[in-house]
């Protein structure tokens, strides 16, 4: 994460008295998080994930009207944080009838939909467009048109993609449960509560067939798991110094070497993450029990942190080379290359799209993506290949691409994706009163030249 994400992680975990809470917190953040990965890969999560806590974090300050604004920053990377924004404003601003806030809040969010809206025309070209990954792009992800049935399915994935976040992508120690006990400690945490917001979005998301229910939209989680949880170790630490008169010495030894025995052999990752809420606060009675001094009570915890970091760059984990996707290699292919005239209207991957739009959006006069042509009736591609010079269909790896992606499972009855398998071959193909010529079948890349077809005299 940027610095500034560091910060408001290292923030949220010094509400508790440790001054090694935050130092705990960054450490785990950023070895046994996916941290490190997303910034490796360089996605989105970096540049959203600030925002988003930041802007919680300045609604729990009193500033709304920063926070709304942050918030909506946010939402210009990633639209979920407009249902913590939301959230936010009816139960601090509207519930509260602080009019003013939540009218300014409301303008905020309308002027950033009005700029969303104008940059997506801009790049999409086409209103038709605008929801590119949905259904109404090419993307279908699902042919059940109950909607309780589609319902009850979405109800599961926040529930199986938050353990799967908590558990499995972030490491040990686990600090999930540790967490919610910090959240629910923490003075704050009707304010981070909000965050619940993206699960909520993302089930109507997943329940109106826009999208599949994937674990990465819960990375969210990471940085909360990491601030919260060392919160919430401090906080059972600091229970256990104010609670050592309530049992004996042996007593608060057995809860700690019971609880380190849980947390280190126990097969089941949930109980280990529980055991360290009873390992601090019992270390925490010993500490006073035994007349341990603070420092060296709390510097315990700060090994723990520090074990967690050497042992991250002794298995050289960051190290990992970024790879670049697919559709980018497409992408920097298609332009370097020049397999395509520059300022012809193209039909190409979708994915492959965003790629050229970064480079140059002037690139090519004109882009649509096969995956769109593909859900569309006889009639309407033929419209669409009256205004294309050019496709270009790549023979990559990805899932999303028109050689792999087949949503309606027409297969060969498609005339389409027939006509394909001649051009592949380097057969001219005739096709909804057009003329489709290969000028390259590469290992890469089928390129048809699109033609009106001759007139019989």
């Amino acid at each position: 994460m940027r610095p500034r994400g560091l910060a408001i992680v290292a923030c949220i975990a010094r509400q508790s008295a440790s001054k090694l809470a935050p130092v705990g917190a960054i450490v785990y953040l950023m070895t046994e998080t996916p941290v490190p990965a997303m910034f490796i890969d360089g996605t989105s999560m970096i540049v959203f994930l600030p925002l988003l806590l930041s802007g919680v974090w300045l609604f729990s300050r009193g500033r709304g009207a920063a926070g709304a604004v942050v918030l909506c920053l946010a939402a210009l990377i990633r639209i979920e944080a407009f249902a913590v924004l939301l959230w936010l404003a009816v139960a601090e601003q509207l519930f509260k009838f602080r009019w003013r806030a939540f009218a300014f809040s409301t303008v905020v969010v309308t002027v950033s939909v009005a700029f969303t809206v104008l940059v997506y025309y801009r790049l999409q070209g086409s209103v038709a467009r605008f929801n590119a990954g949905g259904p109404g792009a090419g993307y279908i992800y699902t042919h059940e048109h109950r909607g309780y049935i589609r319902l009850l399915g979405a109800l599961k994935y926040p529930f199986w993609a938050s353990a799967k976040m908590s558990f499995e992508e972030c490491g040990s120690p686990y600090l999930a449960l540790p967490a919610l006990f910090g959240c629910a400690l923490s003075r704050s945490r009707r304010f981070y509560l909000a965050l619940l917001g993206i699960p909520l979005f993302l089930v109507v998301y997943v329940a109106t067939g826009q999208g599949f229910g994937e674990v990465r939209y819960f990375q969210f989680l990471a940085p909360v798991i990491a601030a919260l949880g060392a919160f919430g170790l401090a906080h059972a630490f600091d229970m256990g110094v104010r609670m050592h008169t309530h049992a004996r010495v042996w007593l608060w030894l057995l809860v700690a070497l019971v609880s380190l025995s849980c947390a280190i052999f126990a097969t089941s990752k949930a109980l280990s993450s529980l055991s360290l809420i009873f390992i601090a606060a019992g270390f925490g009675a010993l500490s006073q029990k035994l007349a341990i001094a603070p420092f060296r009570a709390r510097s315990a915890w700060a090994l723990l942190f520090w074990f967690l970091l050497l042992r991250r760059l002794e298995h050289n984990d960051w190290q990992r080379p970024a790879r670049l996707a697919p559709y980018t290699l497409d992408a920097r292919d298609l332009v370097e290359h020049d397999r395509v005239p520059k300022g012809q209207r193209v039909m190409t991957e979708d994915d492959v799209i965003y790629g050229l739009l970064v480079h140059d959006a002037n690139f090519f006069r004109e882009l649509n993506a096969l995956q769109y042509f593909n859900v569309q009736s006889d009639t309407r591609r033929a419209k669409i290949l009256g205004s294309t010079d050019y496709i270009a269909v790549s023979k990559n790896d990805f899932l999303n691409y028109y050689l792999k992606w087949d949503p309606l499972g027409r297969g060969d009855s498609d005339p389409f994706r027939l006509a394909m398998q001649r051009a592949h071959k380097g057969a001219a193909v005739s096709l909804y009163g057009y003329r489709l010529l290969p000028i390259e079948t590469s290992r890469r890349w089928t390129v048809l030249k699109v033609e009106p077809e001759p007139r019989a005299d």
